[in-house]
């Protein structure tokens, strides 16, 4: 029980910290709807989205290494680290300003044209920021690392509210840019990183090493682009920008479960790799991947009782339409979500190589069915098949991650939690305004959840009464 509590203690550290941010992300959703149109959000969509396909690559998936090897090293290797992060960040820099000078002339979009070391400054400050912020994670100033989240977020906030009204879709990359070198001087100054960097630096490089390890997460992280991103232009490239804003407001919503996934996870790695070499480690794995699987059914049924009323009350009349995508993209997540809690396992046996082949898959099955379904279905085919690539990688994942660790998951009772799930969706689209039939809908899916799960559930009810005597 020890590891439950250690598990939640660590969660609950990092929600707190980071739930103000998340918060304030979601909230200027509204604000957003309200000063840009769906063709101009689409289009800020588009940008950010090639962006963080450039910043894929570029970033060499650092990020990934610093964590892990800070966590588990000695005070010289953490400065080795530390000085390597900062070395990599002007180098980036001074390649991307000469690639920007070469073909600056020959960029036809004036956007991108006028505001092309915006966007530079944009992907090496981001780079810079996370890899830092891995660090001081990897160091355990978990309270240090929620607080710049929240601040990080709060300025950006404002920055873009101060500016968007001038300065457009661009506001959003500008501000960006401001909030990332405000953040990056905090946790420099407050995370007493100057000890680090102040340090004697004696031969003791880690830098192939890191980079050996950091590498599988770039076709990784590349696959992952296509499954969350590559959808985006498919859909512009047959529905337009008005559809690919739409789009893009609809999976704002799921942001609210993937946030507090996202948090779960944080601690959920760190717990991991400290707790990966006990006999009860499987046990434990086992029963914490029942308890996600039930927490994340059950919020997402909630979210889809109610999620057209919300919408409708705090989004501008041509968004409204976006409540009817929120359910397939929250299955999207259950699957994502289920995939990286057992993704884990690459980290914690460092096989990370073994990471590309499952998201790779699930990447080419996305633009494969993207390139059908979202001519034939517009944005219901988008959700669809984003969900169903989702559930590849975690299939795939569940298969070769026995190898490590087995998951001992009842398939039959995994499907038919889905198909509940779906029953209900198709629910509240057909009786839309019916609320009577969608709250009987939502008692009986509970329900149904509850019956498939009761062993799970009497087995945590008896270890809390057996906790509290």
């Amino acid at each position: 029980m020890n590891s439950y509590i250690f598990l939640l203690k660590r969660a609950l550290q990092i929600f707190f910290g980071n739930i103000g941010s998340k918060l304030i992300q979601f909230l200027i959703i509204p604000y957003y709807t309200k000063v840009l149109t769906p063709e101009q959000y689409g289009e800020m969509d588009i940008y950010l989205g090639t962006s963080q396909l450039i910043m894929t690559i570029i970033s060499l998936q650092i990020s990934e290494a610093v964590f892990r090897y800070t966590k588990e090293s000695n005070l010289q290797i953490k400065n080795n680290i530390l000085k390597m992060i900062l070395k990599y960040n002007i180098l980036l820099n001074i390649f991307l300003i000469g690639i920007g000078i070469f073909i600056k002339p020959y960029i036809q979009l004036n956007i991108i044209k006028n505001n092309l070391y915006y966007f530079i400054f944009f992907m090496t400050t981001t780079i810079f920021l996370e890899n830092i912020k891995q660090f001081i994670r990897g160091l355990e100033k978990i309270k240090l690392y929620s607080l710049s989240g929240f601040l990080e977020s709060s300025i950006f906030i404002i920055f873009n509210i101060l500016l968007i009204k001038k300065y457009g879709i661009m506001s959003f990359f500008i501000s960006r840019v401001f909030s990332n070198i405000l953040i990056l001087l905090f946790i420099i100054i407050f995370g007493r990183l100057d000890f680090f960097l102040l340090k004697k630096q004696k031969k003791q490089l880690l830098y192939k090493e890191i980079l050996k390890y950091s590498f599988p997460f770039i076709p990784n992280a590349l696959m992952l682009w296509f499954l969350n991103l590559s959808d985006r232009y498919i859909l512009m490239y047959y529905q337009g920008y008005e559809a690919t804003g739409i789009y893009s407001i609809a999976n704002k919503i799921p942001l609210i479960l993937s946030s507090l996934m996202s948090i779960f996870f944080m601690s959920w790695q760190a717990t991991a790799i400290d707790e990966c070499k006990k006999k009860e480690y499987e046990k434990f794995y086992n029963n914490l991947f029942n308890i996600v699987k039930i927490l994340l059914f059950f919020i997402g049924l909630t979210m889809c009782c109610f999620i057209k009323e919300v919408i409708s009350m705090v989004l501008e009349k041509q968004f409204i339409v976006s409540w009817k995508y929120v359910p397939l993209l929250c299955l999207g997540i259950f699957f994502s979500s289920f995939s990286s809690y057992i993704g884990v396992n690459y980290i914690i046996s460092k096989k990370t190589k073994y990471v590309f082949l499952s998201a790779g898959l699930g990447g080419i099955t996305n633009i494969i069915l993207n390139l059908y379904f979202t001519k034939k279905y517009s944005i219901y085919g988008v959700s669809f098949t984003t969900a169903l690539s989702y559930l590849i990688v975690f299939l795939i994942r569940k298969y070769d991650t026995s190898k490590i660790v087995k998951l001992k998951i009842n398939m039959f009772k995994f499907f038919l939690e889905i198909i509940v799930f779906v029953l209900y969706y198709i629910i509240i689209i057909k009786y839309e305004n019916n609320i009577f039939i969608k709250i009987l809908g939502y008692i009986t899916s509970i329900s149904l959840l509850i019956i498939l799960n009761m062993k799970t559930i009497q087995s945590l009810l008896l270890k809390y009464n057996n906790k509290i005597k």
